[in-house]
């Protein structure tokens, strides 16, 4: 599957890699059918293996349970993936050892390994009773600024 991010750069995606994930049943006060009392985690990293022109792009999901008025919090599901991606013109986008991607391209690569890891957790969760009616929400990877 390859996909054009910019007029110059072309990504594709290689692979994916459910690296941990976890399911709690939840506990006492929590009401399954609400689904507004979950709250989300959701944290995103790039890197780049240099001997396989590779982006890695790393993506940690976290979904949690928090009584009104209490400290601490009930963790209910999540995972962390990896996606690969294969570039092209790797030289265009590594300055002084380091990754440098126009933001466009950033954003493209963490909304398609997003996506994937929205799959990945519906596959968690899916046939678990306690959270049948639980919909998994939309995510949009805020834009990246340049790095300078």
């Amino acid at each position: 599957m390859e996909q054009i991010v910019s007029s110059s750069l072309k990504i594709k995606l290689t692979d994916l890699k459910k690296l941990n994930s976890y399911i709690n049943l939840p506990g006492s006060g929590f009401e399954v059918d609400k689904v507004n009392q979950i709250q989300y985690s959701i944290e995103g990293t790039l890197g780049l293996d240099k001997d396989s022109n590779t982006i890695v792009s790393q993506v940690k999901f976290n979904a949690f349970y928090q009584e009104n008025k209490k400290p601490t919090k009930s963790d209910l599901f999540g995972l962390t993936s990896r996606t690969f991606f294969i570039i092209d013109n790797i030289d265009q986008v590594i300055l002084n050892d380091r990754l440098v991607l126009p933001k466009d391209f950033a954003t493209k690569i963490f909304n398609i390994s997003i996506g994937n890891t929205r799959g990945l957790l519906k596959s968690l969760v899916e046939g678990n009773v306690n959270y049948a009616n639980f919909t998994l929400p939309l995510i949009t990877t805020p834009l990246f600024e340049d790095v300078k």
